[in-house]
């Protein structure tokens, strides 16, 4: 989740600011080729991340009118592993400046060795210590016993077909083990310019975390990651975005039809934001959808803009019909860069941190062994 501050000084023709942001590199390191990271828009200027294939990050401060008014390049870094990294800007006519966990990098120019860097400290622990993620929030509990207690109600008996069995708790976190890696694969390669895989994306996050009905059973859904969190009666806490409702979703050229969607993350923000249930963020209704033929505005949640998703970008469906609105979708979901795909990106960031969180509850309650993940390692 990213955030960003800015001023402008009278005195000077050229805004000043800063941005800041969690981000995890891909992985394996470097990408090879120019990989965009991230990008926020900062009193009308555009600021626009990327990594380099000579391990370097870029980035560059684009006008209202996209000429570049800034650019920079750090001197090369080496992560140490995957993991979070906080990343930043700050930027002004006198100077422009990359962090990284709130050290600053040298420029390519003035220092060509390699700088490592380690992933942020926020270890997830078994203390229950407060260490700046929602996970671990004191108020993770209480904020999340509503969706908590539905969890256990809505799956309180297991939707078992005829002539079937019920799988086994291990069998179900052996699913939840290779959901983990199947959106760690299929992110990465969404990143590395693969949108053809963005509907694949969409696809396994609904199959995670779509349902319909609050507090009963679903007829044609049974989210993965939400049942085994029902079954310790396990929050799923996030941090959320507040503005919302200021967003609305438009069809014709050049709009963006995600402007204000933000996806949730365990990491806070200097943004307005809200310590929520997985499922409040993703059932809230948070951005408007205006009908180009009738000129309706609809409201709309984040988890029916990701169902859409997976039906328009293929995978899940393939329909006949389609709208106006779905047509923009999967026209932005073809550009790397997309607020769509930052979007599902992002929002799969925020499940696979909260899948980690789920196996490593389930190995406090000594309900798995604690090398259940290293047994499994041969078909991850």
């Amino acid at each position: 989740m990213g955030e960003n501050t800015t001023r402008v000084r009278p005195e000077l023709s050229s805004p000043e600011g800063s941005v800041l942001f969690w981000m995890e590199f891909p992985w394996p390191w470097p990408p090879p080729h120019r990989l965009h990271l991230y990008s926020s828009d900062v009193n009308g200027c555009r600021v626009e991340f990327a990594a380099r294939s000579d391990r370097s990050l870029e980035v560059l401060v684009k006008d209202r009118l996209g000429a570049i008014m800034y650019s920079v390049v750090s001197q090369p870094i080496e992560p140490s592993a995957s993991g979070p990294f906080h990343l930043g800007l700050t930027f002004s006519p006198t100077g422009q400046f990359i962090y990284i966990n709130a050290e600053q990098l040298k420029r390519q120019s003035e220092d060509s060795a390699a700088k490592n860097v380690e992933p942020s400290k926020f270890a997830f622990t078994s203390e229950f210590q407060h260490n700046g993620v929602s996970l671990t929030d004191p108020a993770a509990n209480p904020a999340c016993a509503e969706w908590v207690a539905r969890r256990s109600r809505k799956f309180q008996r297991p939707a078992i077909k005829p002539h079937y069995r019920e799988k086994t708790l291990i069998e179900q976190l052996d699913d939840l083990l290779r959901a983990r890696e199947v959106l760690r694969f299929v992110r990465g390669e969404v990143l590395l310019g693969r949108v053809s895989l963005a509907g694949v994306l969409a696809t396994e996050i609904r199959a995670l975390v779509h349902w319909r009905k609050d507090d009963a059973p679903d007829n044609q859904y049974n989210p993965l990651l939400l049942r085994i969190a029902s079954k310790i009666q396990l929050a799923l806490p996030v941090y959320a975005s507040v503005n919302w409702a200021s967003a609305t979703l438009e069809h014709h050229a050049g709009s963006d039809l995600v402007q204000g969607l933000i996806a949730p993350s365990i990491y806070p923000s200097v943004l307005p934001f809200a310590l929520v249930d997985a499922q409040e963020c993703l059932s809230q209704q948070c951005a408007r959808m205006r009908h180009p033929a009738t000129g309706a505005v609809e409201s709309i949640s984040l988890k029916w803009f990701i169902a859409r998703c997976s039906h328009v970008l293929g995978s899940a469906h393939y329909d006949e019909d389609t709208s106006d609105i779905l047509l923009a979708v999967q026209r932005q979901a073809m550009m790397s860069e997309s607020a769509v795909v930052q979007l599902l990106t992002n929002t799969a960031e925020c499940l696979i941190d909260l899948i980690d969180w789920v196996l490593l509850k389930f190995r406090e309650h000594s309900l798995i062994p604690e090398d259940f993940e290293d047994t499994r390692r041969q078909w991850q």
